[in-house]
């Protein structure tokens, strides 16, 4: 009984020696499993941060509401329409909260109107009345502009948030059309718009060109926590990493000289205008 008595206290000790042992080692592995993944994850954010600053280019695609302060009557003659733009920037230096670099953009606007005539003494006199007569306009505009960019990062670059700032050169080309159809036009019309006589209908273009200095900005949120996924498969089939929501505003000053690269002299029609508009921007992954 003794014997036995001994024997099972020499199991007891063993066994408690191996439980002992074995949550000493399972408790190591988990902390340094721990550790790793703690460390991998502030190198992820690290990187991840240093990454964001150091994108080689930008792509952006926006769509704005346009205005014309100085075109007297504008939403008399024309329908109300959006402008659609394209945009890419490339950064030339950076540092932890700003980045410096150069961008270009395109930008096209198109709408319809409807011929109006004049009834009163001048647009000047606020009795001046404008009423519809036979015949549409159609109004196409092409921008392109040329700007410094500057990206703020004040809340630090792992922030959602961001700023963009620029400004810059722009030459616009625009072109007005105008149908009569003389079906409709009575000869008394015809003659005092000296407005051919035929069945057919007789298209009169306006065009020219402006030039401006621009300058803009816009509030840059990200949207990658939304949809890390999409994010991930975006990143490996077009080489984009970082996709902001970006409302912004521009406005333009007209310039009165001949356009550099159109080589046409500006047209006194000034165009110049306002933008408030909503864009998706797309940061590359750095190289």
């Amino acid at each position: 009984m003794k014997n036995i008595t001994l024997v099972w206290l020499l199991v007891l000790c063993i066994t408690q020696t191996i439980v002992t042992h074995h949550f000493a080692v399972s408790a190591s592995v988990y902390s340094k499993n721990n550790l790793s993944k703690d460390t991998l994850a502030r190198s992820s954010r690290t990187n991840m941060t240093e990454e964001r600053y150091h994108s080689p280019y930008k792509l952006k695609f926006g769509v704005a509401n346009i205005t014309f302060p100085e075109v007297k009557y504008f939403e008399a003659f024309y329908e109300p329409a959006k402008s659609f733009l394209i945009g890419t920037d490339f950064n030339l230096l950076s540092s932890y909260f700003l980045t410096l670099g150069v961008g270009a953009e395109l930008e096209y606007f198109s709408t319809t109107g409807q011929q109006k005539k004049l009834a009163g003494v001048s647009l000047d006199d606020e009795n001046t009345k404008l009423e519809s007569t036979p015949g549409a306009l159609k109004l196409t505009l092409l921008p392109y502009k040329f700007n410094v960019t500057a990206s703020l990062r004040p809340f630090g670059p792992n922030s959602i948030i961001s700023f963009d700032v620029w400004g810059g050169y722009q030459e616009l080309y625009f072109e007005e059309l105008r149908t009569y159809d003389n079906n409709s036009l009575n000869v008394a019309s015809r003659s005092k718009q000296s407005i051919p006589d035929s069945t057919n209908a007789k298209q009169y273009v306006n065009k020219g060109w402006n030039t401006f200095l621009g300058l803009g900005a816009s509030i840059n949120l990200l949207l990658n926590p939304l949809d890390e996924k999409s994010t991930r498969s975006l990143e490996r089939t077009m080489g984009f990493k970082y996709i902001y929501l970006s409302p912004f505003y521009e406005q333009t000053q007209k310039l009165d000289q001949t356009a550099f690269i159109a080589q046409q002299k500006s047209s006194q029609i000034s165009f110049a205008h306002e933008n408030i508009g909503l864009a998706f921007t797309f940061l590359s992954s750095p190289k």
